[in-house]
């Protein structure tokens, strides 16, 4: 009775854990509230999908290219990028569980990660649904979708590690339930795990739990030490996706094109009609925006002096490469901006209960702006474009060292020395 017990604990244990997200969360993360919700159609859906992916598990199997490798890990295309460029570590290969990304045929080296047990372990677990009831309550229901998805998904990962063995996982998203399953099943096989920062992080993220997390700068450090205790070596590294963009830092006395960022929420027309005003008091000025990728450009009315930066195109340093200065919402684009030496301006929105959301503001990364004063500011700046790369240094710990613009090296060295010694010891016992 007391292995039963303990048993139910430490699964439950597990699943928190891998849950992380929909039960503490559910109301942040957008990818969470998307999908959050009960309905028997979306449940079925679920099913569906799920069964289908699981018994093409079952008669497929993954290439013995994956036995004894260090994995890098990704499910999405920014994911994709900023992992791509470790495929040059000794014995590395990227893996996916996404079809998603694999559809896109991207990276033709990609290799499917197959779960052909996990079928037999949700049928193991059908009955035991109640396990979740304790971890999410009330909010059972409205994750009901959710908890049949990943239900089993941690046992067929156990299955699939034993079976290939890994040298370590390379991680570059925490907070993605199968990729917290990975971890989590990772670590019971003692297998190295190691997280690299992709994208802009705040206070809400989960605890870091790898044997290694590589963090852009101190600010990330930060935000990760308040949302809990830290598990692991962490190193500060830069940002690796900065690199290739490094020789173009604006160096510009004067401004000479502006850009505008635009997210969900936005007031499009109000911004429309005061930067029409600005086209006819600086006509000289070139003026570039660019769309949250979630918005379909196609369908909104843009003045015809605006030049349109599509995100499915170019990305968004490409974009910044032909700025002098930006204004924008509440993004993570603006530490983007000043990384590349452009002075960057939050426009204030009293409808925005975000505000300050990733603390650019209060930390003086950046200044925020009424529309209205935007021409006052512009006529300063545009003859005097202020220094303002040494800003970002707390977000971007490389700044003004050496690896300014070497962050990848430093990655590369740092995965290096935590799993080379685990690869010539595998290598002796085998």
């Amino acid at each position: 009775m007391k292995d039963e017990q303990s048993k139910l604990a430490n699964s439950i244990e597990k699943y928190k854990d891998i849950f992380f997200s929909f039960l503490y969360r559910d109301e942040i993360y957008p990818g969470v509230k998307k999908i959050k919700g009960f309905s028997i159609r979306g449940i079925l859906s679920v099913i569906l999908e799920s069964l289908k992916q699981e018994f093409i598990a079952v008669f497929k199997k993954n290439k013995s290219i994956i036995n004894g490798k260090i994995w890098l890990y990704v499910e999405s295309i920014n994911q994709l990028k900023a992992l791509e460029p470790l495929l040059d570590i000794e014995n590395s290969i990227l893996v996916t569980n996404s079809d998603n990304l694999l559809s896109k045929n991207i990276n033709s080296s990609i290799v499917k990660l197959y779960q052909p047990t996990k079928l037999k372990h949700r049928a193991l677990r059908f009955f035991k649904l109640s396990q979740h009831k304790k971890l999410f309550k009330e909010n059972f229901k409205a994750h009901l979708n959710t908890i049949i998805k990943y239900d089993g998904v941690y046992e067929g990962l156990l299955d699939v590690l034993k079976k290939h063995k890994p040298i370590g996982i390379v991680f570059s998203n925490d907070h993605n339930a199968f990729c917290r399953a990975l971890r989590v099943a990772a670590e019971d096989c003692k297998i190295k795990t190691v997280y690299l920062q992709h994208a802009a992080v705040t206070d809400q993220f989960p605890p870091l739990k790898f044997d290694l997390s590589l963090l852009d700068g101190q600010d990330s450090f930060d935000k990760y030490k308040r949302a809990g205790s830290v598990r692991g070596k962490v190193k500060l590294i830069g940002m690796t996706k900065f690199d290739e963009y490094f020789h173009l830092i604006n160096r510009k006395r004067n401004v000479e094109s502006i850009g505008l960022a635009l997210n969900n929420g936005d007031d499009f027309d109000t911004y429309f009609e005061i930067f029409s005003k600005l086209n006819k008091r600086f006509e000289k000025m070139k003026y570039y925006i660019r769309f949250h990728p979630s918005i379909e450009v196609n369908k909104i009315n843009v003045p015809d002096f605006f030049i349109i930066s599509y995100t499915n195109k170019e990305t968004s340093f490409d974009f910044l490469a032909n700025v002098d200065a930006l204004f924008s919402g509440n993004s993570s684009i603006h530490l983007e901006a000043t990384l590349m030496n452009i002075p960057s301006y939050q426009i204030k929105n009293e409808k925005d209960v975000l505000k300050d959301y990733y603390g650019f503001i209060q930390n003086k990364l950046i200044e925020e702006v009424n529309l209205h004063e935007l021409f006052e500011l512009i006529e300063v700046i545009r003859k005097n474009k202020p220094e303002v790369r040494y800003k970002a240094k707390y977000y971007n710990a490389v700044i003004e060292t050496k690896y300014d613009g070497f962050s990848t090296i430093k990655v590369k060295n740092e995965i290096s020395s935590v799993l080379k010694n685990l690869f010539i010891n595998k290598s002796i016992r085998n």
